[in-house]
């Protein structure tokens, strides 16, 4: 595929390439592409959200922190360990 770009965003693509960052003006269009691309499954997901808002599927804050505090989730963890942690870290004193 050509494409043709006006003049404005023909001399941003060089300009970002120029300095190296880019190995070549299609790497550099490329990637503008792949942002595109991540703008609009966002989006997408978004408005699931909001669907999902409107038909009443949302969550009270008292819910939320109780799933976390009951969760067996590595990714969230023992929320009262890190509570414990979080306290005795800024009981530490660290010098600067």
């Amino acid at each position: 595929m050509n494409l043709n770009l006006p003049a404005g965003a023909n001399e941003f693509v060089k300009s970002v390439e120029a300095p190296g960052k880019y190995q070549s003006e299609e790497e550099a269009v490329m990637d503008g592409i792949r942002l595109m691309l991540v703008r609009e499954a966002l989006r997408s997901k978004i408005a699931v959200r909001i669907a999902q808002l409107y038909c009443g599927n949302s969550f009270d804050e008292e819910s939320v922190f109780d799933a976390l505090l009951n969760a067996d989730d590595e990714r969230v963890g023992n929320f009262e360990q890190w509570q414990k942690f979080n306290t005795m870290r800024e009981m530490t004193y660290y010098p600067l």
